[in-house]
């Protein structure tokens, strides 16, 4: 849940996030336990992509998201590839990591703004109101 906190931070800053989460098992896309032993993070690198963007919709429903939204994105996660010398991205739409349904009260980048958003990053479900 951390996770996705922490990601949804990141949407309207850049296309790249990180996020980890206490190490142990969990559904993940490629596995069902963590390669980390217990008390250790899992650290996931992630891209967004914003598939859609729209008026909002019934997802965004003023009695479920407590505003009344004028915008209704959506987002798929990419997990990245690294290269082990370095640590530099070499390629960022490996494969799909997650999915993110969002409302917005006004345009990103005005000063306040009511967000909602509801996905699975890494096998993680988060719901968000901010």
């Amino acid at each position: 849940m951390k996770c996705i906190m922490r990601m949804i931070t990141f949407l309207p800053f850049g296309g790249l996030g990180a996020c980890s989460t206490a190490g142990g098992p969990r559904a993940i896309p490629d596995a069902t336990v963590s390669n980390s032993p217990a008390g250790i993070e899992d650290i996931f690198v992630l891209r967004w992509l914003r598939k859609t963007r729209s008026a909002a919709a019934a997802f965004c429903d003023a009695s479920k998201i407590g505003f009344t939204a004028k915008l209704e994105d959506r987002y798929l996660f990419k997990a990245v590839s690294t290269r082990p010398q370095d640590g530099k991205v070499v390629d960022t739409r490996l494969h799909d990591a997650g999915t993110l349904h969002a409302c917005f009260e006004s345009a990103p980048g005005a000063s306040e703004t009511n967000f909602y958003a509801e996905g699975v990053v890494a096998g993680v479900a988060a719901r968000r109101s901010l």
